[in-house]
């Protein structure tokens, strides 16, 4: 398993995901991604020289149905228990500047 420090790649990640860790949970995560890296890595052990790869690898397959327009709620239906609106549209929080 290659080297790494377990602590800075849980800041990388939380750093990435924009998310913040205290000291407690930065180690505890730390600890879980080792485990995950040394499960990974067992696979580096296997001879796979004569395994074909596959992207699905059972017989099921996505049964999708068609797209038929059908009758819906009105957008005054839609809106009736919203706390704010206008005519057409949910009334949110402004998110981004």
């Amino acid at each position: 398993m290659e080297n790494f420090d377990k602590k800075e790649l849980v800041k990388n990640v939380a750093s990435l995901a924009n998310l913040q860790f205290d000291d407690n949970e930065t180690e505890k995560l730390a600890t879980q991604f080792e485990k995950i890296v040394f499960y990974i890595s067992k696979i580096e052990e296997l001879d796979l020289d004569n395994v074909e790869p596959v992207s699905q690898i059972t017989d099921k397959f996505n049964a999708f149905r068609e797209d038929i327009a059908m009758p819906s709620v009105s957008t005054k239906e839609a809106l009736a228990n919203s706390p704010a609106k206008n005519d057409y549209f949910f009334k949110v929080p402004k998110v981004l500047e």
